[in-house]
Order: structure tokens, then sequence, then C-alpha cells
């Protein structure tokens, strides 16, 4: 299978996706850059390739991140921010001033549902939280703790988060390379199609089986995980 190299294998941005779907369509030379109104048609293209992917069931759908939420004492519930689409599996904790990735004595919070968390019988007692319950009927997703945190400590989460979109050219995509590949071919094929070339559909034959072999792939992994200190604090 042809690749289509990341640089220094880090995950490549939006402008670099749509640059090289342009240099693999042949619409312009290797050393080359898309001008402005192609660069935009570009990511317009590729944002809407990304949204079927999500529809045909692509893991892209079950990206997920850990994010830190950090208490506020007497404080119970706590609104996610507006990309998160689920809270889920078990948070850790940490006393104030410890680290949730390096430190040590780290204790975990589960995830208990509707009925779990309305047999609770004293739901205003204070201390260590030790139970979650993720209120969805809220939007943004709501955060109920128990016992009612009683210091500023922090709670990492796994959280899924909407999926990444091509508007902005900086934008990294935190995907396997196996669907970095399938986007920068999918959208050759798509810009050499417009074009009229003759390349455009031997180009969606191969994205399309890179399409089920990412899919295949992700299919074995667990949930993608974007590790990222991402602080959420209130106040």
């Amino acid at each position: 299978m042809s690749q289509i190299a990341t640089s220094s294998g880090m995950n490549p941005d939006v402008d670099t996706v749509v640059r090289r779907a342009y240099q693999l369509a042949a619409l312009i030379e290797s050393q080359e850059s898309p001008n402005v109104d192609e660069n935009e048609f570009g990511k317009f293209m590729l944002s809407s390739i990304m949204k079927r992917v999500e529809v045909r069931g692509g893991p892209l759908a079950q990206l997920v991140e850990l994010r830190d939420v950090v208490m506020v004492p007497d404080q119970r519930d706590y609104d996610m921010e507006s990309d998160v689409l689920n809270v889920f599996s078990f948070g850790m904790y940490a006393d104030p001033g410890v680290s949730t990735t390096e430190g040590s004595g780290l204790t975990s919070v589960q995830e208990q549902n509707r009925g779990q968390y309305h047999t609770l019988s004293v739901k205003g007692s204070t201390g260590r939280p030790y139970i979650y319950f993720p209120d969805r009927n809220f939007k943004p997703l709501r955060i109920k703790l128990w016992p009612i945190p009683d210091e500023a400590g922090t709670i990492r989460f796994q959280m899924q988060v909407k999926m990444v979109t091509a508007t902005s050219g900086n934008t990294i995509l935190p995907f396997d390379d196996e669907w970095i590949q399938y986007f920068v071919w999918e959208l050759a094929s798509q810009l050499a199609t417009g074009k009229g070339l003759k390349s455009g559909p031997g180009l969606g034959q191969k994205a399309e089986s890179m399409f089920m072999d990412a899919k295949a792939f992700g299919n074995q992994q667990a949930p993608q995980q974007a590790h990222v200190d991402h602080m959420t604090g209130w106040s």
C-alpha cells in the first residue's frame, strides 16, 4: 500500500493533509502548496469526509480525551465543556497539589447510573468523592459527585468528545496513521474527480480499501486516546 508519510512521525495538521491530497491528485507539484481558494475548498471537502466517517461508524466517533476537573469545596455539580459527549468508566482522584498523571496515592471514582445515585441516602455528605453520576439530561453534560468534595482536589475523567473539524488549517488531526492515510486518498479522489481527471476513480478505490483497513484496525484497539493535560476549573 502506498503511504503518505507524516512529518517526523507526528500527527499532521489540516493544511498538511489538504496539501498532500492536492499533490497526490497531481493537481499541484510535489514542492507546491494549494492557493488560498484551493486550500479553503480542500478544507471544506475534508470536513465533509470526516462527517461521513462518523455516520459510517468509524472509530473517529469514539475519540477519547483524558481531562482533569478541578474540585471546588462544597460544590456537587460540574458542567462539562460543550464538546463533551460522554464521561465513562473510572475517574482518578488526586489530592490538592498532586498530579493526576505522575502522583501517587490516586483513588478511583466509580461511575453510577441514575438509579444507583438516587438510592444514596445522604446526598449532602462531604469528603473525598468516590462516586460520580453523569447526568445526560443536562446540556452540556453535568457530573454529580458523592460525597461532595471538601477540598480542591482533581479528578481525571475519560471523556468521549466531538471529533475535531477541518475548518482551521492548523488544527492537528489526532488520529491513527491509518485514518490519516484514508483522509488524504479520499480527498485526493474527490479533488481529481471534481477536475474530471481519469485518476479519480482509482484513487477512490484505494481510499475505500484504506477505509476498511482503518476501521478494522480501530476495532482491534481501545477507543482512541488523545492524552492531553486538559484542565477544567470552576470558581
